[in-house]
């Protein structure tokens, strides 16, 4: 994890816990959507993407914006994949 990354007045060590924990909690969601799912087949796609989009969320949530994390996300606002 690029700790360099993290806006400046945070505490990196509580974030990266918070980071961890959210991240189970996301994990457990999708586990629990297989389990109770009816069918046979699972959407490797959809996850995926559930899990970008946390993954996505956290870092505006924690991290600096960067010029390319910038130029990625106005492209997604443009294309209507910001979601």
């Amino acid at each position: 994890m690029n700790e360099s990354a993290f806006k400046k007045d945070l505490d990196i060590e509580k974030c990266k816990q918070m980071i961890y924990f959210a991240n189970i909690g996301f994990t457990n969601q999708i586990l629990n959507e297989i389990r109770n799912s009816q069918s046979d087949n699972i959407d490797i796609e959809h996850i995926t993407k559930q899990i970008s989009g946390h993954i996505d969320d956290l870092r505006k949530i924690f991290c600096t914006p960067n010029k390319k994390q910038g130029v990625k996300q106005e492209n997604q606002k443009k294309e209507g994949t910001d979601k």
